[in-house]
């Protein structure tokens, strides 16, 4: 009896998990996706990375 409690406890935490990513991944991402908008806006810009880059590579 014991293992049908554990067993269920595991398909109830697997639901439950499953269900509060649904929830909070969305909110996640889109704060992430704002981080780093405000960061390459912060930045000097991207071409000026792969100049410096080439440079340290030739």
């Amino acid at each position: 009896m014991s293992a049908l409690y554990f067993i269920l406890a595991v398909i109830v935490a697997y639901y439950v998990f499953k269900f509060s990513m649904r929830l909070l991944l969305p909110f996640a991402m889109k704060k992430l996706g704002e981080h780093l908008m405000k960061k390459a806006q912060q930045s000097q810009g991207g071409y000026s990375f792969y100049l410096y880059h080439r440079k340290s590579v030739l």
